[in-house]
């Protein structure tokens, strides 16, 4: 079920591997033509619905926690949720590795001014979470700034220390 709301982070004014992904679409199976958690149930291994919940719920608290990283320049909470072989694509069709997208980030290349979730919905696959949803964002990119909203699908793999985002795909919308 999609979780739509906004929240909205700012910073300060003064301061796949487990799946290709093409564009913001993705169809589930013939039982759930939405690709949403009832269908990806049966192609998690029957999963009960208690785990599908707890899942979906941890991994939207985490993309929350990782857009405030993001906007906040947190690299350390990056660093933890972003996995060693991540490619993070961007809207303009830039592809980076980890490295290259924290250096960006690192260097003020590209910096996050603001983040709004518009919508989050995030689904089991497998053992993977796909998740999709929309954003408003503001940023500077190379100095000039910019704003724009998103469509964006992404994908977390499970490892022994929690979650980690392997890919990242995001679409700028009219």
């Amino acid at each position: 079920m999609p979780q739509v709301g906004a929240l909205v982070l700012a910073a300060p004014l003064g301061v796949a591997a487990l799946l290709v992904v093409a564009g913001c679409a993705w169809r589930g199976d013939a039982s759930d033509s939405r690709g949403g958690t009832s269908g990806a149930a049966a192609r998690a291994g029957d999963l009960p619905t208690a785990v599908i919940t707890r899942r979906v719920a941890e991994i939207e608290a985490l993309e929350r926690r990782r857009f405030a990283a993001m906007v906040a320049l947190d690299r350390a909470a990056l660093d933890e949720v972003l996995a060693e072989r991540l490619r993070h694509c961007h809207s303009d069709g830039r592809c980076e590795t980890k490295p290259q997208f924290l250096e960006a980030l690192g260097s003020g290349r590209l910096r996050y001014r603001a983040i709004e979730v518009l919508e989050l919905e995030p689904k089991v696959v497998g053992t993977a979470m796909v998740v999709q949803g929309r954003l408003g964002v503001q940023v500077e990119s190379q100095g000039q700034p910019a704003g724009f909203r998103l469509g964006f699908t992404d994908v977390y793999e499970p490892t022994p220390s929690g979650w980690r985002m392997v890919a990242w795909q995001s679409t700028r919308l009219p």
